[in-house]
């Protein structure tokens, strides 16, 4: 693991860049070394911008999804439509699969 890095960047989509850019960049080396990426989506809106980011090109093709793991989850156990950050994520993948595969 490398040593944390402190970034100050000019905005949110900056951040969000950043932070797509620093994911493939993971993911490619992850799935080169292992054959799989997991990663865990954060929960509440400020997300949002990554994850419609990372479903969208240049983004998306760069990702090789066939071997992503991807986990969500809320602390309170809640049946029903899924809220916050979790279902933003999975809404975006799921966008990404219907333009896809139609």
């Amino acid at each position: 693991m490398s040593s944390p890095e402190i970034a100050v960047l000019p905005d949110p989509a900056a951040v969000a860049r950043e932070a797509a850019d620093r994911i493939v960049a993971a993911a490619t080396e992850a799935v080169a070394a292992t054959g799989r990426f997991s990663i865990a989506l954060a929960g509440g809106s400020t997300p949002k911008a990554l994850y419609q980011l990372l479903t969208a090109e240049p983004y998306r093709s760069q990702i090789d999804w066939a071997h992503f793991d991807t986990f969500a989850w809320r602390p309170a156990g809640k049946p029903g439509r899924p809220k916050g950050g979790d279902a933003l994520g999975l809404r975006a993948a799921w966008r990404m699969l219907q333009a896809r595969y139609g």
